[in-house]
């Protein structure tokens, strides 16, 4: 099993916000999520197609 590991800078989050992140994945097994007020880290299984990602804010 291969691990890809992705860092996303999500610049616009602060401490006390949390936000909401709906991932569509094409061709992809498993995809593991993890963030905090800086980054968003993605593991998969194998590499998708394609990536849609959309972040809602909760307040």
């Amino acid at each position: 099993m291969t691990t890809n590991t992705t860092p996303i800078r999500l610049a616009d989050v602060c401490d006390e916000c949390f936000g909401v992140l709906k991932l569509h994945l094409e061709s992809c097994e498993q995809c593991v999520l993890s963030f905090d007020s800086e980054r968003l880290g993605t593991r998969r299984k194998s590499q998708p197609e394609r990536v849609v990602v959309m972040a809602v804010s909760l307040y």
